[in-house]
């Protein structure tokens, strides 16, 4: 079908005719494609690992964990990205790190952002128009200071 998942050709990573997709990129995009990575995440994690290249100007195959570090560290000082879009690049150079440069590199090395909760109150709100429109809901309970949803 229209949805299924493939290989990307360089026009359609990058917008334009001009850009050659390198080896490295090549074969990262094999890899995500053999374990049928959705098109979005190839157009995300090829997007964060050029950004990556392009900042150092040289290929990741070349960098490493401390370069890892100080352009996350770009990205949140200068770039103000959020928690999500940190972690979205970092899964991204885990994968090219890995996977296709078969790195022995363990997960923790790749440390993810704490990203803020917003459900719990969201939850609350809703329980409080939930309650407005007269309709029973067992209490909250209050509890050192945080208001619990049953």
């Amino acid at each position: 079908g229209s949805h299924s998942k493939r290989l990307f050709t360089a026009t359609e990573l990058t917008g334009t005719k001009e850009h050659r997709v390198s080896p490295l990129q090549r074969r990262m995009l094999e890899d995500m494609q053999l374990r049928n990575l959705s098109a979005g995440t190839q157009r995300s994690y090829i997007h964060y690992v050029t950004g990556y290249a392009t900042y150092y100007n040289l290929s990741p195959a070349r960098l490493g964990l401390d370069d890892i570090r100080n352009y996350q560290l770009h990205l949140i000082e200068q770039r103000q990205l959020s928690p999500n879009s940190i972690n979205c690049f970092l899964s991204a150079v885990q994968f090219l790190y890995t996977v296709t440069l078969d790195m022995p590199w363990s997960k923790e090395r790749f440390g993810r952002m704490k990203v803020p909760e917003k459900l719990a109150f969201f939850r609350y709100v809703g329980i409080l128009k939930h309650r407005n429109r007269g309709l029973k809901r067992a209490p909250l309970t209050h509890k050192g200071g945080r208001i619990l949803a049953p």
